[in-house]
């Protein structure tokens, strides 16, 4: 979220670089207590953090070939996928719905954003030119890199999740649409179903153990 005021210099790349892997770290530690799922989330994890530091911070061959802008988003999918499985599952389990639930709940909805903007992201490396982005003003401040491309597709993911709709990144391709349009709808079930639902639980447990 930091990431805009940053800029994209050498430092501001690098600061979020080593802030993105102590999130990646403190994730793992966090959601994942049996070795087995820890060892696959930690991998991911390591992974994610490995390539996503030399793609962020290194605008140069080889790192900013395709395979590379490829890969670093393919593993950031399979790891937010990964953790927002395991959240998913905490949040509907069986029991009351205390706080810890209501702010799994939350985490887990950004996450999605996060994840449907690593889509973007690989459809933009897969298919250049999937998005129409006006990106006269910010031009004008240097070219646009891949670092910088990624925060505008994060920023394009969340508006669309929040059903926004500024309309200054629009997509262009048939899987981008399709992407948004879905993570569009996805957003509007999950608050209005999921979040809406725990909300009005916790309250009515909370009104009885008062009573109580």
């Amino acid at each position: 979220m930091i990431a805009p005021l940053l800029g994209q210099d050498i430092v501001g790349r690098a600061f979020t670089a080593v802030v993105s892997s102590l999130a990646f770290v403190q994730t793992c530690v966090s959601i994942i207590p049996r070795k087995r799922v820890l060892f696959i989330g930690g991998t991911l994890a390591f992974l994610l953090s490995a390539l996503s530091s030399l793609v962020l911070i290194v605008d140069t061959e080889p790192f900013n070939h395709f395979g590379f802008q490829a890969g670093a988003r393919i593993v950031a999918i399979l790891f937010y996928a990964f953790a927002a499985t395991i959240i998913f599952r905490d949040v509907i389990r069986a029991g009351d719905v205390d706080v810890n639930k209501l702010c799994g709940a939350v985490c887990l909805y950004l996450l999605i954003g996060i994840l449907w903007g690593q889509f973007y992201q690989l459809a933009e490396v897969l298919d250049p030119g999937s998005f129409h982005l006006d990106l006269t003003k910010m031009e004008s401040h240097g070219p646009i890199t891949h670092f910088e491309k990624a925060n505008l597709l994060n920023y394009f993911s969340y508006v669309t999740l929040s059903t926004l709709g500024y309309g200054d990144i629009s997509p262009i391709s048939r899987l981008t649409r399709t992407l948004a349009w879905s993570e569009a709808l996805l957003g509007q079930i999950y608050m209005a179903i999921l979040v809406s639902r725990l909300v009005g639980l916790h309250i009515a447990s909370s009104s009885v153990s008062s009573d109580e």
